[in-house]
C-alpha cells in the first residue's frame, strides 16, 4: 500500500467526519424544533446526536484506516 493513497483517505476523513456531525446534527434539531420542544431540549437532544455520530465517526473511521495500513487486508 502505497503513502499517497493512505495521505489521500486521511486528507477526506475530516470533512467526511464534519459533514457527518452537522447533518445529524440538524436533523436532530429539526426534529426537535418539530415536536416544539423547549429550547434547552433542542440544544440537550442536538449536542447528544452531535455526541453519539461522534463516536461513531470516529469509529467507522479507525476501522477504515486500520483496513488501508493493513498488510493483511482481504
Amino acid at each position: 500500500m502505497g503513502f499517497g493513497k493512505l495521505a489521500r483517505s486521511s486528507a477526506t476523513t475530516p470533512e467526511l467526519v464534519l459533514a457527518m456531525n452537522l447533518t445529524t446534527m440538524g436533523f436532530g434539531y429539526g426534529v426537535a424544533r418539530l415536536f416544539t420542544l423547549p429550547m434547552t431540549q433542542v440544544v440537550t437532544i442536538t449536542f447528544e446526536v452531535g455526541v453519539q455520530n461522534l463516536a461513531l465517526t470516529f469509529a467507522t473511521t479507525f476501522n477504515i484506516l486500520q483496513r488501508l495500513t493493513s498488510p493483511w487486508r482481504a
